[in-house]
């Protein structure tokens, strides 16, 4: 293959992994081409990866290594498989994907309405997205679970999911409210429901009582009949911790011990999904920084080794105690994050966004890093601070998830 073919391929390989499907087709294509670049011992190799994310991977390194019309057998499946759109990004051509992107990149409000450092808006219309999640198929759900094995997601509900917003803090905490806060819990308490998860929201907490309601929620025998359970917290942060309104802290590694599987045991081997927006730090990313690795291999470090990928959960078999876990952050260790008096966060919305369009038919890691390309896009117009104008903002998560997560929105568990 062409080094500016297999530079195409590595520039675009998150694209890929986030937008390629019909795989089975795909391999098909490859093996069946006029000339093919794949045998039947490698397709089973791609196959007999555990995760739809790691047989794409599988399938990306093979192909640069399969001669030099492996890069136009390839696109040529694609558009075969009706995933043209993709072999055009390739090719470097304008793509509906573009063009969505478009859809969800900052239009910077009027200058007089920036009213905090920390603003920008995200869409084109105040207030709270018409949150309306696009329902699963039931082929795409049973395809799915046969070949891809991910965790069980099909109760009703779900699960049960707890959203804590703090959004007006006390004078004794010298901490500023957070305008734009109630947008973002009103997104989320739509988007959640509409994804099979019954919620419960606590708003205005002091560390204290934010601990006690993630402990009460933790302890809920709910737990053992749901398939999942969610926690959105919401408030101003710094490094490894959160804060309540009160100006006293509750830090994650507490929180992960709440969850963990020795202290949680009805959710022991299911999936716990947490999500961040809140500071985590007071650095403003001009676009210059380079990934703040150190910071997320910290984080990891608090939730354990990663074993995702591994054998489905046996409930004889010990499990580490904090597995089947994920952390998913607004913001990078140590930097800012960026939040809208009339819009909400870039964070929240964009999830809301991404979620509602894309969780029929996506795997949860897969829409956060579509998310994080979005968010990425933005830049913060604040011109009467100089501090914060032109600030960046890129999302990251850690996980100990053995398993790939699809929430199959509107299935009914027969």
């Amino acid at each position: 293959m062409e080094k500016r073919d297999k530079e195409i391929l590595r520039r675009n390989r998150v694209f890929l992994l986030d937008n390629l499907d019909s795989l089975d087709r795909v391999l098909a294509e490859l093996l069946s081409a006029e000339m093919p670049i794949l045998n039947d011992s490698m397709v089973d190799s791609i196959q007999s990866n555990p995760t739809k994310d790691r047989k794409i991977s599988a399938l990306l390194d093979l192909i640069p290594r399969r001669g030099p019309q492996a890069f136009r057998t390839f696109c040529a499946a694609l558009r075969r498989t009706d995933q043209g759109f993709i072999a055009d990004e390739l090719d470097g051509k304008t793509t509906g994907v573009e063009k969505k992107l478009e859809e969800l990149t900052v239009s910077v409000q009027p200058e007089e309405d920036l009213d905090e450092v920390d603003v920008i808006p995200l869409d084109d219309k105040e207030g709270p997205i018409p949150v309306m999640v696009k329902p699963c198929t039931q082929a795409f759900f049973q395809e799915t679970r046969m070949k891809h094995k991910p965790y069980k997601m099909e109760a009703t509900p779900r699960g049960h999911a707890l959203v804590l917003s703090n959004v007006k803090f006390g004078q004794a905490s010298s901490l500023q409210d957070r305008a734009g806060g109630e947008i973002d819990l009103d997104n989320i308490q739509r988007l959640l429901p509409a994804l099979g998860f019954e919620t419960v929201t606590v708003e205005d907490k002091s560390a204290e009582e934010m601990l006690a309601s993630l402990k009460k929620f933790a302890s809920r025998d709910e737990h053992k009949a749901a398939d999942a359970c969610i926690v959105v917290l919401m408030s101003h942060g710094k490094t490894g911790e959160i804060y309540g309104t009160d100006g006293e802290t509750v830090k994650y590694d507490n929180i992960l011990e709440v969850f963990n599987n020795k202290n949680c045991p009805n959710l022991h081997g299911k999936p716990k999904l947490f999500f961040i927006q809140a500071c985590r730090g007071e650095t403003v990313d001009k676009g210059t920084d380079a990934a703040d690795s150190e910071g997320k291999m910290k984080m990891q470090q608090l939730l354990g080794p990663k074993t995702r990928g591994t054998d489905e959960v046996d409930a004889k078999t010990p499990l580490p105690t904090r597995s089947d876990m994920l952390f998913g952050y607004a913001t990078q260790q140590a930097h800012v994050s960026f939040r809208n008096s009339k819009y909400g966060s870039w964070y929240i919305q964009t999830i809301t966004k991404v979620f509602m369009e894309h969780a029929k038919d996506r795997e949860l890691s897969s829409m956060l890093r579509m998310v994080n390309k979005f968010v990425s896009l933005k830049s913060a117009s604040c011109p009467e601070s100089p501090e914060f104008h032109g600030g960046k903002e890129s999302c990251e998560f850690v996980d100990t998830l053995r398993d790939d997560v699809y929430f199959f929105p509107g299935i009914k568990n027969n």
